[in-house]
């Protein structure tokens, strides 16, 4: 009794008869051998993949929880990660200022490709994401549709925290009011 030949890999790829990985795993296999020897410089690009469309250069290597790219720059100090994106801008355009910060123009975490990056402050990488934050700095009107134009900004809240005037003024009234009355009890 002859054993069934098996067309596909452990991972479902295609194969040609006899082989024993599939091209895919083959390749994937020698990028796995070239990451782990070689200077700093071939590792990196050992795992990084270009994505024609869009123009990211994806980073396929290991990623934080937050989805940015990090590998060992020195294996003798294995604990020791850098930033992909870091490292990718530093390689290709020079030092990042200290007190800044990369931001991705493309929105993508992964991506290592340093046209899509910008060298900003904190301030202005926080406010041109999408946290909470920047969008109550991109707010022009409170939730009642009051201008923020001559909004109030309040020293003793968070920095550049903004209360409607017309607003603030409605809750003076209305806690002035309540006050009178509790008086009158």
């Amino acid at each position: 009794m002859s054993l069934p030949v098996q067309t596909q890999c452990s991972r479902g790829h295609a194969r040609e008869d006899g082989a024993r990985w599939c091209l895919a795993c083959c390749r994937e296999g020698q990028k796995i051998a070239a990451s782990k020897r070689g200077t700093p410089v071939a590792r990196f690009w050992a795992k990084v993949e270009m994505e024609p469309n869009s123009g990211c250069w994806i980073w396929c290597g290991c990623r934080t929880t937050a989805g940015y790219g990090h590998f060992t720059n020195d294996p003798a100090h294995p604990t020791q990660k850098v930033y992909s994106h870091r490292f990718a801008y530093e390689l290709l355009r020079g030092p990042i200022p200290r007190g800044l910060q990369i931001d991705h123009r493309c929105r993508l975490r992964a991506c290592v490709n340093p046209d899509h990056m910008d060298v900003v402050s904190q301030r202005e990488n926080i406010l041109r994401g999408t946290s909470p934050s920047a969008q109550h700095a991109q707010q022009t009107h409170c939730k009642w549709g009051h201008s923020l134009a001559d909004a109030y900004h309040k020293p003793s809240k968070p920095p550049h925290w903004r209360d409607c005037r017309v607003c603030a003024l409605e809750r003076a009234r209305r806690h002035s009011q309540e006050r009178r009355e509790n008086k009158k009890r």
